[in-house]
């Protein structure tokens, strides 16, 4: 699942989401944007708050993770 995407569907506010993460407003903007990829601390931190429902390897790789995933489950 992307992060926009949980985010949206939890009806959390983008700066509450930060501010749980330990980041900015600003950094999780970029992170969104794909303009800038999370830290490895951040990324852990956004896979416990989400229960895995967003990945590590998603955030850290990007849509290239997402498509290897979904091709090892066909």
């Amino acid at each position: 699942m992307l992060l926009e995407d949980f985010i949206d569907n939890s009806g959390m506010k983008k700066k509450l989401f930060a501010q749980m993460v330990g980041i900015s407003r600003t950094c999780l903007w970029k992170i969104l944007q794909g303009r800038s990829r999370p830290s490895l601390k951040t990324a852990q931190k956004i896979d416990e708050l989400t229960d895995g429902k967003v990945s590590v390897k998603e955030l850290i790789y990007g849509k290239i993770a997402k498509k290897k995933e979904e091709a090892a489950r066909l």
